[in-house]
């Protein structure tokens, strides 16, 4: 077993708190937002009630460098019903690797 060093990060909880600011947007001390809160509060409902693909594609975009306020109130404005009616909802099931060359938990032939 390899020790590891304490490379001078906190390893209390209290410790942690002191190093940086609040990021809870709940806490009485979090810092100014562009967004009000109750404003977020009710984006996030809209948009969590998309669907998971919706929230991807709002987090890629955010990934990318789009305005923040500008997307959450485009995704919030999408209409929930239709997305779920065409399948817009979810994500695709993700791909699994096939072995052609025997049944499960059997080596392929080597050659």
């Amino acid at each position: 077993m390899r020790a590891t060093k304490n490379r001078g990060l906190a390893t209390s909880g209290e410790a942690k708190n002191k190093q940086r600011p609040p990021t809870d947007v709940f806490s009485p001390n979090a810092q100014k937002s562009q967004i009000p809160r109750a404003r977020l509060i009710h984006l996030t409902r809209k948009i969590h009630g998309l669907g998971e693909r919706p929230l991807f594609e709002l987090l890629a975009e955010l990934d990318r460098g789009a305005p923040l306020a500008e997307r959450l109130e485009a995704y919030a404005a999408l209409p929930a019903d239709f997305i779920r009616t065409i399948g817009a909802d979810a994500l695709p099931t993700p791909a699994r690797l096939v072995d052609a060359t025997g049944p499960p938990g059997q080596s392929p032939p080597r050659r």
